[in-house]
């Protein structure tokens, strides 16, 4: 039969047993009070945000409702970006926009070299340069 421990052994696993599981309750606690703190931090950080949004959106509205009240309009310039300009300046806007496209529409060339037309010209010439660079490598191999 196996010895009995002494207690005098039990005693001290007693004690060895009882430090390690206080070190783990102290760790358990403390990694509860961070996931706590992070927790109320991130709940704190998105009222923060939802405010700025809610801010955000209320002070839109009231240019917009500033901007019609005013006689305001919305115009589009050539980057597709809206902005709100006063009758004055966006009649200007369109006059110009409109006798540049009369005068582009005069002068245009014959070929018009479009994005698509530039993209297969780049390739075609990339072609015809490895092709001769496949040669030359070619010929003297």
């Amino acid at each position: 039969m196996p010895d009995e421990p002494s207690d005098g052994d039990r005693a001290e696993l007693e004690a060895q047993v009882r430090a390690e599981l206080e070190e783990e309750h102290t760790r358990r606690l403390q990694e509860f009070e961070r996931r706590r703190k992070n927790a109320r931090e991130r709940g704190a950080e998105h009222r923060e945000r939802a405010r700025e949004e809610e801010l955000a959106s209320l002070k839109a509205e009231f240019r917009q409702k500033f901007y019609i009240e005013k006689g305001y309009l919305r115009y589009t310039d050539s980057r597709g970006q809206e902005t709100w300009l006063p009758p004055e300046e966006y009649a200007w806007r369109m006059r110009v926009r409109r006798s540049r496209s009369k005068h582009h529409r005069e002068y245009r060339s014959p070929m018009v070299v479009t994005g698509r037309t530039r993209t297969v010209l780049l390739y075609a010439i990339l072609v015809v340069a490895a092709v001769v660079v496949g040669l030359l490598v070619a010929l003297r191999g």
